[in-house]
């Protein structure tokens, strides 16, 4: 039996997801729950972006930008929060 395993969803909180899906935010509020990062060290991965921003509150989703070419990441990302008073603790 094989898991599917989707990245994108490694961080997420059970309980959290159904507060959001309740709330229906939508699009919108993603954006506002949602901070751009950059400068990042050519080692940095996933993990270590949640574990440092997980300071500032609950993190979703941690997204790296790849370079498609080589596979690495670009060196910047997005960070997702489950609630948007984390924003201006980032």
């Amino acid at each position: 039996e094989a898991r599917d395993h989707d990245p994108s969803k490694q961080f997420r909180d059970p309980e959290e997801e159904k507060l959001l899906d309740a709330a229906d935010g939508g699009a919108l509020d993603r954006d506002y729950r949602t901070i751009f990062i950059w400068q990042l060290a050519s080692k940095v991965q996933e993990r270590d972006v949640f574990e440092l921003f997980t300071e500032a509150g609950k993190v979703r989703d941690v997204r790296l930008i790849i370079d498609r070419r080589t596979g690495k990441h670009k060196g910047a990302g997005y960070v997702e929060f489950y609630h948007k008073e984390s924003v201006p603790k980032a």
